[in-house]
């Protein structure tokens, strides 16, 4: 009988451990956070915008992301409201690298080395915007990000105002932002400060992106 029970035992200690295997790769399925080089999302933003001394808006926009290593990504966005708008050059950088990821796998010889100085310039095009990815949970990364080059144009209610108080505003941006990773769909809240290099205005802007994660494997 000893015998009998012993066995029952070994039999249901080494289902446990089969269990404990099988446990591992459902784990390491649930990590959203773990990106490749190439990973990119695109998603669209709602924003709260406050710059001193005109006050305060609402704004819509777009944001754009491509994963340069697995804890840096190069990011872009475009926002707009009524008589506001900002943007990096990013905004036009990105784009060009996922064209010249496509472009280059192709491409040998005189064509690849072309195609290859295309991608560092836009590269260092959208550089300017560079944000790091901290895990925080299988789900979650929180990037602190900065931005040296966000061009700014805001046309305050004031006919006094001269033209070049209303645009050509380069700003320096400090932010941080939450991601949280629904498998492809991503929310990612966040809050940044900026100010202008000229010291015309300085403001904070907070908001929420909602997008869609497209990993390059």
């Amino acid at each position: 009988m000893k015998l009998i029970h012993f066995s029952i035992a070994v039999l249901l200690f080494s289902t446990t451990l089969f269990g404990q295997e099988q446990n591992t790769p459902d784990l390491q399925a649930l990590s959203y956070n773990i990106h490749s080089p190439g990973d990119a999302s695109i998603s669209l933003s709602g924003n709260m915008i406050m710059n001193d001394p005109f006050g305060s808006q609402f704004a819509g926009g777009i944001k754009l992301r491509i994963f340069v290593s697995k804890k840096i990504s190069f990011d872009a966005d475009l926002v707009f409201g009524k008589d506001y708008s900002h943007f990096g050059p990013g905004i036009f950088g990105l784009p060009l690298m996922l064209l010249g990821e496509e472009l280059g796998s192709s491409e040998d010889g005189d064509d690849s080395n072309t195609m290859f100085f295309f991608k560092l310039a836009t590269m260092l095009l959208s550089a300017e915007h560079i944000a790091y990815h901290f895990p925080v949970k299988n789900t979650t990364d929180i990037s602190p990000y900065i931005s040296v080059l966000r061009f700014k144009q805001l046309k305050p209610d004031d006919v006094n105002v001269a033209p070049e108080e209303i645009y050509a505003h380069i700003s320096f941006v400090a932010g941080i932002e939450i991601n949280k990773y629904f498998k492809r769909f991503l929310l990612s809240p966040y809050a940044e400060y900026n100010i202008a290099y000229d010291g015309y205005f300085k403001g904070f802007n907070f908001g929420v992106n909602f997008g869609y994660y497209l990993p390059m494997k």
